[in-house]
């Protein structure tokens, strides 16, 4: 039962287990850790929940090492936490993160590598039919896609970074895209020769922003890891929609006799993760109650996810404006984003079909992640502002966005991914806090 210490604190968190369908794992003797955690709301005094979840690419074992880090930071911050006493007496915070499969190229069980040593000794057939089984996990695909999938890995093996897609292989991927059936609202039409011209392209021009997540991104497999991107990016939806909501309504039902306040964190998809269960399903009640805080991190979303309608289509909207419009948050939303950042800077872009170009000083793009430029689509309700010190009073205000410019502390780069995981800092944290007090 994950039940974990915060490093160094007198305080425990809730490390709960979802998997892939956003059904709770059980432990085993078959009971949930959510069913402790209602308890717990229910019949201790609790004032505030926090709630968060990590992004992509992250297993059980990255879960419970991000939370140990991030729970540690929260609490590192002492003279916040004597604030919280004052704005709300009797202060008992109850933690909890959130664990949802989110690692399209390693599953849970660390299964399904692709080798690409094609000197090692291997059975290459075996190597395919591992990588296909894995992929077909991760894409949820059905079985037709198998052969598609046979032609790609094939091709890979036997040809040297071509200067194009072969057309038979255009096709294997045309045919797994059609199958998908994958959301294309956040991204062009899908072309996956032109996405493996972006990405060789992007190779060429710097390594670094070229891989993600430890492999290189310009090769033949790039539409797959694109193809994946966006399966894992709406998975996170899925997740945020189901287990989370589920869990979210649970608690708050359980406390609906006191002022028990909901504060949501989320890092890269994990943003996706808490705008859904902020937001609700599509068919959600009316009488959910709204959150008091959230903080998306270095978000992998959509700049236009929260805006009434699209600057170039008038007559659609962002898919979490209904988080707004039916009042489910009432406090502030804070966004942080960095310059050093080349997941969301550069990748996000690849996804999306397009070169990655990042100017910070040119017009909106159609297609860019949150973490680059923050909220986008509702001037009257945002606010830019710069990341503090640990002191900083931002005064943060209810029903506003704040988009925190944090280059200056989320810049630590790691090979691959930039400073997109560079989050685990007190300056961060000290401004979650100061959303969590505004009444």
């Amino acid at each position: 039962m994950p039940i974990r210490q915060v490093p160094n604190e007198n305080q425990n968190y809730y490390l709960i287990n979802y998997d892939d369908k956003g059904k709770e794992r059980s432990a085993d003797d078959g009971s949930l850790l959510s069913a402790i955690v209602v308890k717990e709301i229910a019949e201790t005094p609790v004032t505030d929940v926090f709630l968060m979840s990590h992004g992509w690419l992250g297993d059980i074992n990255d879960a419970q090492a991000q939370y140990d880090k991030w729970m540690a930071n929260l609490l590192s911050c002492k003279k916040d936490i004597e604030k919280m006493k004052v704005v709300r007496p009797g202060f008992k915070p109850l933690l909890i993160g959130l664990h949802w499969p989110s690692k399209p190229f390693a599953d849970e069980d660390n299964q399904g590598a692709f080798s690409t040593d094609l000197t090692a000794t291997i059975d290459q057939d075996k190597m395919i039919n591992d990588a296909i089984e894995h992929d077909m996990r991760i894409l949820a695909a059905p079985a037709k896609v198998r052969t598609q999938l046979r032609k790609i890995y094939k091709a890979y093996l036997e040809l040297d970074n071509p200067d194009s897609l072969p057309d038979a292989i255009q096709r294997a991927y045309k045919s797994i895209d059609d199958t998908l059936r994958i959301d294309n609202t956040e991204r062009e039409p899908f072309d996956p020769d032109q996405i493996y011209q972006n990405a060789l392209d992007s190779d060429k021009q710097d390594m670094e922003a070229g891989s993600f997540g430890g492999f290189s991104f310009g090769n033949l497999l790039a539409p797959l890891r694109v193809l994946s991107f966006w399966r894992m990016k709406d998975r996170a939806r899925k997740f945020g929609e189901s287990g989370g909501s589920d869990l979210l309504r649970q608690m708050q039902k359980a406390s609906s006799k006191r002022n028990v306040r909901y504060h949501l964190m989320g890092h890269s998809f994990g943003c996706i993760v808490m705008s859904a269960i902020a937001a609700g399903p599509q068919k959600a009640t009316p009488d959910q109650k709204p959150i008091n805080s959230m903080m998306l991190v270095q978000g992998a979303m959509s700049i236009w996810a929260y805006c009434p309608s699209f600057p170039f289509d008038k007559k659609k909207g962002g898919y979490f404006n209904s988080a707004f419009k039916n009042k489910r948050i009432t406090g502030p939303l804070l966004t942080t984003q960095s310059e050093h950042d080349n997941a969301v800077g550069c990748f996000y872009p690849l996804g999306a079909g397009i070169k990655r170009q990042v100017d910070f000083a040119v017009e909106l793009p159609k297609y860019a992640a949150i973490g680059t430029y923050g909220i986008q689509g509702l001037d009257d309700m945002t606010d830019p502002v710069t990341l503090g010190n640990v002191d900083h009073d931002y005064q943060f205000k209810p029903g506003r966005v704040y988009n925190i410019e944090s280059s200056n502390v989320i810049s630590k780069k790691v090979i691959g991914v930039g400073a997109h995981s560079d989050i685990t800092h007190p300056e961060i944290a000290h401004a979650w806090w100061q959303a969590a007090m505004v009444g």
